[in-house]
């Protein structure tokens, strides 16, 4: 039984963060920092860096991005939903590895998860490809654009 309601936690958190990142593109303000991650050229190296462990994403623009867009509806989230614990763990393992491992790589397409040649799709038209973890955010407000 946990594991459904988990998986509507993820469910639900998922669409939280397919918000905020929408809300960094569409908000000025919060688009000045979002942007410096948008300017990152991704070559396809396998990346990693200590110092996402610790919460700093390259330069303070892009850490300031990450803290308002994604770590901070998180902490809140986990908050307010306790049992959902899980969901921050993923979060942290995951955040330290996507930059350079998953999410900007070239090399990687896997169908369903929004990594890789997905994300990268995003960044080269910024009106599509949102979510973050899945396409399932993507495809209910029709912002899905299918990549190969």
């Amino acid at each position: 039984m946990y594991f459904i309601e988990l998986l509507g936690y993820f469910s639900l958190w998922t669409l939280l963060i397919y918000c905020t990142h929408r809300l960094a593109h569409s908000i000025p303000a919060l688009w000045h920092f979002h942007q410096a991650h948008h300017a990152v050229s991704y070559d396809g190296k396998w990346e990693f860096s200590w110092w996402n462990l610790i919460g700093w994403f390259n330069d303070w623009r892009s850490t300031l991005d990450q803290w308002l867009t994604e770590i901070i509806p998180t902490i809140l989230y986990i908050l307010l939903f306790h049992d959902a614990w899980p969901i921050a763990v993923l979060y942290y393992i995951d955040s330290f590895l996507s930059e350079g491992i998953t999410d900007h790589n070239p090399r990687i397409a896997v169908p369903g998860l929004a990594m890789g040649r997905y994300h990268l799709a995003h960044h080269a038209d910024m009106t599509m490809n949102f979510d973050l973890y899945t396409h399932f955010w993507d495809w209910v407000f029709g912002t899905r654009h299918h990549v190969v």
